[in-house]
C-alpha cells in the first residue's frame, strides 16, 4: 500500500516506471534513512559518553585535590596541611603515640617546613597536648584569619612566633603559658581583642606595630590594678582598653523541666561553653535579690509559675550584672478540678473536656 501511494504521488513519471524499479527505489530510500538514524544515534551516544567522562574526570580531580595532605615533623609534633589553595588549614598536634609534644624552633620564616605554603594558610589549629610553640613558627603567616585559641597545654611561646600575622583578629592565651619570647605579637595589626588568664602576668615588652590603642585586652576578674601598674616597666599598661572578663546571660544555657504539675519539683541545670563556672540562682534580676541556691542544678518546687535568674562567675570571670542574669521560667500547669455530679457507669466511656482562656495550656 505504501509503495502504491508513493507511485500515486509521483504522478505520470511513476506510471511509466517499472514497478520493480519503484520497489528498489523505496527500499534504498528506507535503508538510507535507517542508516542515517543509526549514525545520528551513534554520534549522540558518543557525545554523551565523552561528556560523562569529562564530568567524572573533574570529580576525581577535585576529590584528589580536596584530600591532598602534606605532613612535616616539627620537634615532638606533627604539622598537617589540609584543604585546597588558597584556603589551607595547618594543624599542629603531638606526634602519636605521644600525648604531648613540643614544636621545634626555627631561625627565620624561610626555615619552617610550611614556608612555601605560607601565603595560602588561612586557618591555624594548635591541638591540645602541644606544650611549646617554636621560635618563628608562624612568622609572617599574614593570611591567617579569624580567632586563634591556644590550648592550656602550652607553657611557652617562642620568639616572634606570631610576628606579622596581620589577619588574626582574636587571640586567647591561657594561664598555662608561663613564659614567652620577644616580639611574639609584633605587627599583628589585625588584632581587635586579646584574652589572657594570668592573675599575675609575666613581663611583656613593647610590641611594635600592635594597635594597643584600639585592642580590647580582657583580663581575669579582680586583676585590673596589676595590669595597670605603671611602674613595673611591663608593656601591659600600653593598652588603652583593659577589661575584666565578665560572664553574660548569653554565656549561660539552662535546660530541664520548665513545665510541671502542682506539687511537682522542677530540675533545672545551668551550663556554659566557659569552663569552671560557678552558678548562682536568684529570685529576681535586682541587685538586692535573695540568693536561692549555688550550684549547677537547682530543684525548686514552686506553687505557682515562677521566674528564676541565674548568674555565673569563676576565677577568671566576674559575675554577670544583676540586670544581665539568665532568666528561666517554670510554669505550674493548672490542675483539672471537676464539679460534675454526672454518674460514671462501669464499662461505659466517660469524657471530660477541659478548656482555658489561655492558649496552649496543659492540664494536670
Amino acid at each position: 500500500m505504501e509503495k502504491d501511494n508513493l507511485c500515486s504521488n509521483l504522478g505520470t513519471t511513476c506510471k511509466m516506471t517499472d514497478r520493480n524499479s519503484i520497489e528498489n527505489l523505496t527500499d534504498r530510500t528506507n535503508h538510507k534513512n535507517q542508516t542515517n538514524h543509526k549514525n545520528h544515534s551513534s554520534d549522540s551516544r558518543i557525545k554523551q559518553f565523552i561528556f560523562l567522562l569529562f564530568i567524572l574526570c573533574l570529580f576525581i580531580t577535585n576529590q584528589i585535590t580536596a584530600q591532598a595532605v602534606q605532613t612535616w615533623t616539627t620537634g615532638g609534633c606533627t604539622a598537617t596541611l589540609t584543604g585546597t589553595s588558597p584556603n589551607y588549614t595547618l594543624t599542629i598536634a603531638p606526634t602519636p603515640p605521644a600525648a604531648t609534644g613540643a614544636m621545634a624552633d626555627y631561625t627565620s620564616s624561610s626555615t619552617m617546613p610550611w614556608y612555601s605554603y605560607q601565603s595560602n594558610i588561612k586557618t591555624l589549629i594548635i591541638e591540645e597536648g602541644v606544650t611549646r610553640i617554636g621560635t618563628y613558627a608562624f612568622y609572617s603567616c599574614n593570611y591567617l584569619t579569624g580567632s586563634l585559641t591556644i590550648h592550656n597545654s602550652v607553657t611557652f611561646i617562642g620568639n616572634a612566633a606570631f610576628m606579622y600575622c596581620a589577619g588574626i583578629t582574636s587571640l586567647t592565651i591561657p594561664a598555662s603559658v608561663t613564659s614567652y619570647g620577644y616580639d611574639i605579637l609584633d605587627y599583628c595589626s589585625g588584632l581587635t581583642e586579646i584574652h589572657v588568664s594570668w592573675t599575675d602576668p609575666p613581663y611583656v615588652g613593647y610590641q611594635a606595630g600592635l594597635p594597643v590603642s584600639t585592642i580590647l585586652l580582657y583580663i581575669p576578674c579582680g586583676s585590673m590594678a596589676t595590669y595597670r601598674h605603671a611602674d613595673d616597666g611591663d608593656g601591659w599598661n600600653f593598652f588603652d582598653y583593659i577589661i575584666e572578663e565578665t560572664a553574660t546571660a548569653s554565656d549561660i544555657n539552662v535546660t530541664g523541666s520548665t513545665s510541671i504539675c502542682p506539687g511537682a519539683t522542677a530540675s533545672l541545670t545551668a551550663s556554659s561553653n566557659i569552663q569552671d563556672l560557678t552558678y548562682k540562682w536568684y529570685e529576681s534580676a535586682s541587685a538586692t535579690a535573695t540568693l536561692l541556691y549555688t550550684g549547677a542544678t537547682y530543684t525548686p518546687t514552686p506553687t505557682s509559675t515562677t521566674t528564676y535568674y541565674v548568674a555565673a562567675s569563676s576565677g577568671i570571670y566576674c559575675e554577670n550584672a544583676a540586670d544581665d542574669r539568665k532568666a528561666v521560667t517554670v510554669t505550674v500547669e493548672p490542675k483539672l478540678n471537676s464539679s460534675s455530679s454526672k454518674l460514671a457507669c462501669s464499662g461505659v466511656p466517660f469524657t471530660y473536656t477541659a478548656t482555658s482562656a489561655t492558649s496552649g495550656t496543659t492540664f494536670c
